[in-house]
């Protein structure tokens, strides 16, 4: 051990204790006048104990030194003890460690005759960890220093520090250990005030809006940030770590324009110390401009330097409604009769907020305190609540709206320092964020300094470290000026919006330096743009392409004169319009143009409708026309056809010119259903069809007539629905369709025969109007041949169109499957381009009920009558005629009538009617259905036929609907089916 005399031990001590008063940590005031020292360097107290323990172990009856430890041992609350380790119990205590045991001297030493009597002092939350450390040490032979509590009888629990060194013999093995014991338990209750108020500090800063710093000017101009709070990260972009490292990268950034007017007003406030106040642009790392508002106090220090204190804010948003507001007045000026009031409200309301501001800024100037000096000169009403809603903070502002002292605020309750109407009608909201929600709203308060405002006010629950609720903060901003000039601007916005954004059509407003000052929300869509970035550009930037076109218009209009026109243009929105555009000059008083008005109309649908009409139109015509010339020439070809017949049966069939007529007037038949077929008018039977059975029944004949240069594939969907169509129909519309690949592939080619299902939705019918949604099975034909042009397929469907050579085809082919399609409640859509080839898809309506398979026709002999009458009701003398000498050929009484008043009479005077057939069309005021309901009413048991032209569809717009489900036989009449339809009708 390292021993030194008595005298040099207490020169020692006293330079060590000299040095750590020095230290300026004094607690109080010693018994004999003296500081304590609570705080003692780690390095001293290392000194101070090998102090201690050579001067004790040096002389243990030198008194002076002892007495002059024990001293210092009170002034800087150090015990002192020495253990013996062989026997394993303390050898020595000094006064001041059994004062920190809270005992007697007598008392430590008995206490601490073991190791586990030392042990009951220390509280039982440390036990176990300082035994462990203490048997660790004594293992490594090695000294320790740690932090632990004490635990007093009375329970009374100190914070000590304890550093034990060992005593080695000559072989290493610790005989003595010594050690020294501080009472640090005001330092741990300081460092824990310092932390609770920092973290105070910090979240009040983190609530205030914008960002406090302090900022150092030395004499030689050099300029250090000493604080900044993390606000400025997402005020500036830069952390305040950045800013302080290198203080000129905010300077730097300030706007160039801005940056002479900010040095003047620093300078000022430098040279006369009063309240630098100041707004400028600031551009942020990513390019993004904000304005800035900077509120700071100066301060001369004793060196001459000058320190500022003070708050920056975003104002980007009061300053956009400033330049919204000159806009709205310099710009809209003329438009609406009211916009000048608008403005000159929204001015003054700037105005008095603005006043108001710099009021509460001159009274709000108050101590040197640092949140203080910050707060008091934020236009924001701020304080701190506890958990039973007493006031533990407020800045200034709270005296100047309640009318009272800030002392009589802080420190008493919301319910106390508030007026009873006041505090009732915040209630509610200090119940919300007492249970841990933030609240944040705008609200109209009437405050006891007789003012009523609009507030934007937000509470922030206070809460513990484990989320506990132990208070709130309040911030409240008085925003009746802005309120006053958001309400004025969203009239006015909201009845502009209201007109043109409601309209169908593009709006707009240019000024006179062609730039745009105006856009609605039609203009927004179509050119695929927000609003913001349309305004303020010019017209080249908007259309760079076409601008010298818009340029020579804006030359009329720049004369005085309007601009009308019509055009299709493709928009930014990838949609090509049809448009009709006006523009109009804006004019003042005295005829000088300042801007101009833009109205452009989407005439698409219009255009669109109209050509629809137009071909709708034109094909209903021609199907009209068609199916007026088919009707009548049907009647010439029945007379044709029937005496040809009889003619046939008289003569026998040797005779060539008799075969030759029917031979004739039966592909003149043929010629008639193509026209029907067109014209929606032909004869149906539809019924439940399988397209495959179909398609497959047709493949042989179709590779036959195609030939052999014709690769045929033939495709299926899984689960194909049936079609509810007339099955010879399709058939004819199949064949047709791949006569016309063949036709256009000269050289050979691929012809592919698809079946599919399909659901037509309003998607599709958007661009094929003449369709309807449902479901359907589909019969699609492709070919790899010539393909068709645009202007082809415009007249595709169209009768006696065609592109072959005369002769080779008569341009109803097409048409007939067509009218057959749409006959069927169908639809059929055809897609070509040159040199490609084509496709045809016939949509036909899917069946709900089973395929039936056909029957194969009967041959054996036609089913005669056996006497019954029949009223012929025709009006063509020719047809009623054939149809007489079939029906008597059949074996029936036959009653002929050419209209219906005299089918009446002759009804009337027969003895007997059985069966009435009649013609669909009559002349006069009553049809074939009129008469048939009419005389059921008389002859409740009459059966009844019809004949037609005309297809079951036009019949039933006659009303044959009506009539109990009578059979419609088509014209020509074919005496088979004629012949079985009266035994069925009579049977029934």
């Amino acid at each position: 051990m390292q021993t030194i005399s008595v005298d040099e031990a207490g020169r020692n001590l006293a330079d060590t204790i000299a040095r750590v008063a020095g230290s300026r940590q004094p607690l109080g005031i010693g018994d004999n006048g003296s500081a304590e020292v609570a705080l003692v360097p780690v390095a001293e107290l290392e000194r101070l104990q090998e102090i201690a323990a050579s001067a004790i172990g040096a002389s243990r009856v030198a008194a002076p030194a002892e007495a002059l430890f024990d001293r210092a041992g009170r002034m800087a609350r150090l015990g002192y003890w020495e253990w013996d380790e062989i026997a394993d119990r303390c050898a020595e205590c000094s006064e001041e460690l059994a004062r920190i045991y809270g005992v007697t001297p007598a008392q430590c030493m008995e206490r601490m005759k073991s190791m586990q009597g030392w042990l009951d002092w220390v509280h039982p939350d440390d036990r176990a960890r300082l035994e462990q450390l203490v048997i660790d040490s004594r293992g490594r032979n090695s000294g320790y220093d740690v932090e632990y509590r004490l635990l007093h009888d009375d329970g009374t629990v100190l914070h000590v520090r304890e550093v034990a060194k060992p005593v080695l013999d000559d072989n290493g093995r610790m005989i003595w250990s010594t050690g020294i014991v501080q009472d640090i338990t005001e330092q741990k209750r300081a460092e824990r005030e310092l932390r609770e108020s920092e973290a105070l500090l910090r979240s009040i800063y983190a609530q205030i809006p914008g960002a406090v710093y302090r900022r150092i000017v030395h004499a030689d101009g050099s300029v250090r940030n000493t604080f900044i709070s993390e606000g400025v990260r997402d005020l500036v972009g830069y952390s305040a770590e950045e800013l302080i490292a290198n203080p000129r990268r905010y300077s730097d950034n300030v706007h160039p324009r801005d940056r002479e007017a900010r040095a003047r007003a620093v300078r000022h406030s430098d040279e006369t110390l009063e309240r630098y106040d100041a707004e400028y642009r600031f551009v942020m790392p990513n390019g993004e401009t904000v304005w800035i508002r900077a509120i700071a106090d100066p301060e001369r220090l004793d060196n001459g330097d000058v320190a500022w204190t003070g708050l920056i804010l975003d104002v980007t948003e009061r300053k956009r409604l400033e330049v919204e507001l000159r806009r709205s007045r310099d710009k809209l000026e003329e438009w609406v009769q009211e916009r000048t009031a608008l403005l000159e409200v929204a001015n003054e309301a700037l105005e008095v907020e603005v006043a108001e501001r710099r009021e509460t800024e001159v009274a709000l100037r108050r101590s040197d305190e640092q949140l203080r000096q910050v707060t008091d000169n934020l236009p924001v009403l701020v304080g701190l609540v506890d958990g039973v809603e007493r006031v533990l903070w407020c800045n200034g502002l709270a005296a100047e709206w309640m009318r009272r002292p800030v002392e009589e605020i802080i420190g008493h309750r919301l319910d106390e320092a508030l007026p009873p109407t006041l505090y009732e009608s915040i209630r509610p909201a200090i119940r919300e964020v007492m249970s841990g929600k933030r609240l944040e709203n705008e609200i109209e308060i009437d405050f006891p300094d007789g003012s009523t405002r609009y507030v934007h006010r937000t509470y922030v629950p206070n809460l513990t470290p484990d989320g506990a609720v132990k208070g709130f903060y309040f911030f409240i901003h008085d925003i009746t000026g802005r309120k006053k000039a958001e309400q004025a601007m969203a009239e006015y916005s909201d009845r502009l919006a209201l007109i043109t954004d409601n309209l169908p059509a593009l709006i707009a407003y240019v000024d006179i330096d062609e730039r745009y000052k105006f856009v609605n929300k039609s203009f927004c869509e179509w050119f695929a743009n927000a609003a913001e970035d349309i305004l303020e550009r010019t017209l080249a930037d908007v259309f760079p392409d076409n601008y010298p076109a818009i340029a020579e218009r804006f030359l009329e209009l720049r004369k005085g004169r309007s601009v009308e026109f019509e055009e299709r243009v493709t928009y930014p929105d990838g949609v090509t319009r049809d448009v009709r555009a006006t523009y109009v000059p804006d004019k003042t008083p005295d005829g000088v143009v300042v801007g101009f008005f833009a109205l452009v109309e989407d005439m698409t649908e219009f255009k669109q409708a109209e050509e629809r009409a137009r071909q709708s139109q034109k094909m209903e015509a021609v199907g009209q026309l068609t199916g007026g010339v088919a009707h009548d020439f049907n009647n010439l070809l029945a007379v044709i056809i029937g005496n040809a017949e009889i003619l046939v049966e008289d003569m026998g069939d040797g005779d060539p010119s008799v075969t030759a007529i029917l031979r004739a007037a039966r592909r003149g038949t043929e010629l008639t259903q193509r026209l029907l077929a067109f014209s929606r008018r032909q004869p149906l039977d539809p019924r439940p069809t399988d397209l495959n059975e179909l398609v497959g029944g047709m493949s042989a004949m179709l590779r036959r007539t195609l030939g052999e240069s014709i690769e045929i594939a033939v495709a299926s969907e899984e689960g194909l629905w049936s079609a509810m169509a007339d099955a010879g129909q399709v058939e004819n519309a199949l064949l047709n369709l791949t006569i016309n690949a063949r036709d256009a592939m000269p050289g050979g080619g691929r012809l592919t025969i698809e079946c599919m299902n399909a659901r037509l939705d309003e998607t599709y019918l958007e661009d094929n109007a003449d369709a309807s949604p449902g479901e359907f099975a589909v019969l699609a034909v492709s070919d790899n041949g010539a393909g068709m042009s645009p202007s082809v397929l415009e007249h595709v469907f169209e009768p006696f169109f065609t592109t072959k050579e005369v002769g080779q085809g008569t341009g109803l082919g097409l048409s007939m499957i067509y009218g057959f399609a749409k006959q069927s409640g169908g639809h059929i859509a055809i897609y070509s381009e040159e040199g490609t080839g084509t496709t045809v898809k016939l949509y036909l309506p899917r069946a709900r009920d089973t395929v039936t398979p056909c029957k194969p026709e009967d041959l054996a002999e036609l089913p005669g009558g056996r006497g019954e009458t029949v009223l012929l009701l025709e009006d063509d003398d020719d047809v009623r005629a054939l149809a007489v000498r079939i029906l008597e050929g059949l074996g029936y009484r036959v009653i002929e009538a050419s209209r219906a008043e005299a089918a009446d009479r002759a009804l009337a005077e027969a003895d007997r009617v059985d069966l009435l057939l009649s013609d669909v069309v009559l002349p006069g005021k009553m049809n074939g259905p009129d008469f048939a309901r009419q005389a059921r009413e008389t002859h409740p048991a009459l059966k009844i036929l019809f004949m037609s032209g005309y297809p079951a569809e036009a019949a039933r717009r006659n009303g044959f609907a009506d009539v109990g489900g009578a059979t419609l036989l088509r014209k020509p009449l074919d005496r088979r089916q004629l012949a079985e339809a009266l035994q069925a009708a009579l049977r029934d």
